[in-house]
């Protein structure tokens, strides 16, 4: 894309995410989309007009541009993690349960920090014209909270490094102990990285006609510990789930609108999208598609993945009373069984049983 503003919309580059950091550290909206549609044409003008992009207090908030955040201890923030895995460990006499704790909270926070970087972008109408100006920007308002040093590195097309220095939840790791509570990182990033990757070239798409994107998304996410420093690969691979992702693009985008039920109508049936591209991609489904991923998924998330489509019908037929909450947490809960949906790896001989299974 050579194009820098379209349809009134900026488009900016891995040079230009400091002044957009800044642009967007005002808590006025108007004012952001004022300064954002000089960023372009005249940065230096930019930055000297917006406030300071770090965090600062306002009427007894602490915040970063539109995002509130509060102020830990370092020592204190550990010794969270620290006091849940000991519980956890000492209630299940497991480290296994403890790791699913670090998933799901990793999982949470990643999708909802993206959504929410995401959406200011979006009202000040201002979008990376590539991947890694996104993550470059979300990784200056994360140095910016004090919790350690993340900088990002672009190994080649499939891969991404993330080094993080003065890791805020490590403060108790040894220098060559085990790194107990790094699972949260893993998924963390894989969940606000798949959130970037996902709805970046989707937001590009909606303001260039016929532009097609090349969506990437993340596979795996393994930590790999370096001279005391918490070091991160990550793994990418082309989507595959095009059809799935753009509906449930759709369904967010509805969510942050406040239109829940329509939303809420758009995940479910990007739901089952995912489930047809991935079993049965070209050829006519059978009605319970869904049973084909018993065995495939695991048992928690073949579970998460039918309950949360009972309550989207239930929502869609207005058989249940629709409640804010709880459609965000079943768009939520679809979400992540769509990317784990696009994650499993099924090779030729295993589907053909699968459908043959189920079309009998």
């Amino acid at each position: 894309m050579d194009e820098t503003s379209v349809r009134g919309v900026n488009f900016f580059q891995s040079t230009d995410v400091k002044a957009v950091k800044e642009a967007l550290s005002s808590e006025d909206i108007d004012e952001v989309q004022k300064h954002v549609k000089t960023l372009i044409t005249d940065l230096d003008e930019l930055v000297n007009i917006l406030h300071g992009g770090g965090l600062f207090l306002k009427n007894g908030r602490l915040s970063t541009g539109r995002v509130a955040f509060a102020a830990f201890r370092i020592e204190t923030l550990s010794l969270i993690f620290e006091c849940a895995r000991k519980y956890i460990q000492k209630s299940s006499q497991s480290d296994d349960l403890y790791k699913a704790f670090l998933n799901d909270l990793g999982h949470e926070v990643g999708f909802t920090y993206g959504r929410e970087l995401l959406n200011n972008l979006r009202i000040s109408q201002s979008v990376p014209i590539d991947d890694f100006a996104l993550i470059e920007l979300w990784a200056l308002f994360e140095n910016e909270t004090g919790a350690g040093v993340t900088t990002i590195h672009k190994i080649d097309v499939n891969t991404y490094e993330i080094t993080l220095k003065n890791n805020p939840i490590g403060f108790f790791y040894g220098d060559n102990g085990e790194h107990h509570h790094c699972q949260f990182y893993c998924e963390y990033y894989r969940a606000i990285l798949n959130e970037f990757l996902t709805t970046r070239p989707r937001l590009a798409r909606d303001f260039i006609q016929d532009y097609i994107p090349k969506v990437m998304k993340v596979i795996s996410v393994k930590e790999k510990p370096r001279k005391g420093r918490c070091v991160f690969e990550i793994k990418l691979r082309e989507e595959q789930l095009t059809g799935a992702f753009d509906m449930l693009h759709v369904a967010l985008t509805e969510m942050d609108e406040e239109k829940y039920g329509e939303a809420v109508s758009a995940a479910r049936e990007a739901l089952v999208e995912a489930q047809k591209e991935k079993l049965f991609s070209g050829i006519d489904p059978p009605r319970l598609i869904y049973k084909g991923f018993q065995g495939l998924l695991s048992k928690r998330d073949f579970k998460l993945m039918d309950d949360s489509y009972q309550r989207a019908c239930g929502i869609v037929h207005r058989s249940k009373r629709k409640d804010v909450r709880g459609v965000r947490e079943i768009i939520r809960h679809i979400r992540y069984c769509i990317h784990e949906i696009e994650r499993m790896d099924i090779d030729e001989t295993k589907l053909k049983e699968i459908r043959e299974s189920l079309l009998r």
